[in-house]
């Protein structure tokens, strides 16, 4: 299987605090290129820790904020950050 290269820089912002509706704060690990503009984004919630050993997001992250997109790992309510 041939996969995409990768055509930008990209950028962490990590434990990121975004308030949700009813004000729970959700820590969000957000990686996107490093340029300006729009991008579409990718959504993730889990409850299995988004930088744990075993946890994959941050190589989803850089992959996909490397190819345009921006990649948002969050956890859920009750969970790790």
């Amino acid at each position: 299987m041939k996969l995409s290269q990768p055509t930008r820089e990209a950028k962490v912002d990590i434990n990121v605090m975004v308030p949700m509706r009813d004000r729970v704060k959700l820590a969000t690990d957000i990686y996107r290129p490093r340029s300006g503009g729009r991008f579409p984004a990718i959504l993730v919630r889990l409850p299995y820790g988004k930088t744990e050993a075993y946890c994959e997001m941050p190589a989803f992250g850089w992959y996909f904020a490397k190819r345009g997109y921006v990649f948002v790992a969050q956890d859920v309510r009750g969970k790790y950050d």
